[in-house]
Parts: C-alpha cells; structure tokens; sequence
C-alpha cells in the first residue's frame, strides 16, 4: 500500500477501438510500467462488454494526465467517474489488468456502472477495492447484479496444476444449470502474459449463495483481489497423482492461505491413496489448516457428483 493519503480515481468509458482490448492492454503494458516509475502512478485497467475501467492511485496532478492520455490512446468515449478519494492505496504493483468475458446481456455493464455513479454522486463511501470487485466479478444469479452478493456467500477456490479446475466449473455449472464468467489477469511482470480464471454463482441451499473460482497456480499471486477474491472461505485442490510430489500447488495454495485474514477449510480430491495421504499431511504442515481428503477424481462425471455433494451437503 502508498503511505496514506493519495488521489484514488476508478472511472470507465466506452471502448470503441476493433480488435481485442487484452491485446492492447498487453502492448501499453511496458509504457505503463515505464510511466509508473517516472510519475509514481499506479494502474489497474479492466476490460468488459465494450468499456474500459480506469483505477489509478497517486499523485493528482499525474493521475488526471495519465487518464487523459489513456483516453486519447484508445479513443474512449462517455467517461463515468465511479469513485474519487483520498486514501491509502489499495494497488500492489505498478500495472495491473483484467478482463470479464460474461453471458449476460450487453446492457448489464452499463446498468452496473450507471448505479456505481449514481451511488458515487450521492456519497456512498465505498472502498475502490468494493467498486472494482463489484465490475470484474458481479455476481450472476438473478437479482443480484448490484455491487456485492445478496444474502450469505461462500468462496470456494477450485484449483488444479493444469486444466482441471476449469473442466470441474463447467460440470458444475451445467449441473446447476448456471453460466460460467471468464477472466484474464496480468501484472507489471513483462516475461508473463495474461493468466485464465473462471466462476460460477449457485444457489447451493435455500438460503446460501456459492461463488465457485477455478483458479491456476499462476493466478494464486498478488493479482487474486483483482479477480474479485476478496476472500477465500473453501478450497478444493483437485491432486494428480502423477505429478504430485514433484509440482509446486500445495507450496503456492500454502502461501496464499498465510496472506489470507481468516484460515480457510481445505479440501483435496486425489483419487490415489498414496498420494492423497502424502498431499494431506504436506498439506496440513504447510498451512495448518484442517484438511479434509476426498476419494474422489480430479475430472469426469465421478468429479463433479463429488464437488456437486460436497457443496450442497
């Protein structure tokens, strides 16, 4: 975090340049790093549904020249200021990027940021962290658009050494007849590109809403708040026994769980049990949490009956 207090600024505007909008946020990337260091402005852009979302922390006079500049580089249109205050900063790295790629209707971005604005225009005090989580990863059950989930809400993080967790989400989705959102994520790191991230909403009791995220090794770093992680409450760790002993998940998994402020439930599902004992007890050691072991596969029809009754039990 910046030494409080600094200008923080989350606009958005209408992208209206052809061509992917990841694509030239990873061109402007090294001159935003560049940028960063000179005028000690740090950024977050988040692209969806044809905008651009602004979310600039440092001095004042270098956000506004930087958010003109912006403006005029990809020619954005209709800005919307979401939130303006001063504050400890709440960005990590210099640069960072996310995209939100949904089913639903084209309108919906639109209707999230006209009701940001105007809750913005009236005084509400929300966090900037709030504001951006409320726009990269808005809840998808009906109703429910509005910044935060109604009701109670669980965080599950799904994540697998390949693609499992992925193929894991869509079962599910399919099973609750829900709709999977994708994300993209990138930080200042100019030897790595974007990293893919998924999640599904359920309704997984009468009165309990269930955020299920498919994250990657690469996506367990510092860019997990921009994803819309605000916290982890579950993970299920999908352990191939082939690789097992010889991949570097439970280490990544562990150093996330020490960052988190409250000790989340663990969960593997390794169909081996070998393996499934040796990953629950390094498991255990590194993060000193409670660790529950599933004889259940990481993939398949077999995987997805498990997570579906272990979600709804």
């Amino acid at each position: 975090m910046f030494p409080s207090p600094v200008v923080r600024m989350l606009g958005a505007s209408e992208w209206r340049q052809p061509g992917s909008a990841v694509e030239a946020m990873l061109r402007l990337r090294p001159r935003l790093l560049q940028q960063a260091i000179a005028n000690g402005v740090r950024t977050a852009l988040l692209s969806s549904q044809g905008w651009l979302v602004q979310w600039h922390e440092g001095p004042a006079a270098a956000i506004t020249t930087q958010r003109d500049a912006m403006q005029a580089e990809f020619g954005l249109a209709s800005p919307r200021l979401l939130h303006g205050s001063h504050g400890p900063g709440f960005l990590t790295e210099p640069v960072q990027l996310a995209s939100l790629q949904m089913s639903d209707p084209h309108g919906d971005m639109l209707r999230r940021l006209q009701y940001l604005q105007r809750q913005h225009e009236d005084g509400w005090d929300a966090e900037p962290m709030q504001v951006w989580q409320s726009l990269c990863a808005p809840c998808q059950l009906p109703g429910a658009w509005r910044p935060g989930l109604v009701g109670a809400r669980e965080v599950v993080a799904l994540v697998s050494e390949d693609n499992e967790a992925v193929e894991l989400l869509r079962g599910l989705a399919s099973e609750f007849g829900a709709r999977v959102a994708y994300q993209r994520y990138a930080g200042s790191d100019l030897q790595r590109r974007d990293v893919g991230a998924a999640y599904v909403d359920i309704e997984a009791g009468a009165a309990l809403r269930t955020r299920v995220q498919a994250l990657s090794p690469r996506a367990l770093g510092t860019g997990i708040q921009l994803l819309g992680l605000g916290r982890i409450d579950r993970f299920v760790l999908l352990v191939n026994p082939q690789s097992a002993q010889h991949s570097s998940l439970l280490a990544d998994v562990a150093r996330l769980v020490s960052r988190l402020p409250a000790r989340p439930w663990m969960h593997l599902m390794c169909p081996c049990p070998a393996s499934r004992a040796w990953a629950t007890q390094e498991l255990r050691a590194a993060c000193g949490a409670a660790v529950l072991p599933l004889d259940a596969p990481c993939s398949g029809y077999p995987a997805v009956d498990a997570l579906h009754e272990l979600l709804t039990a």
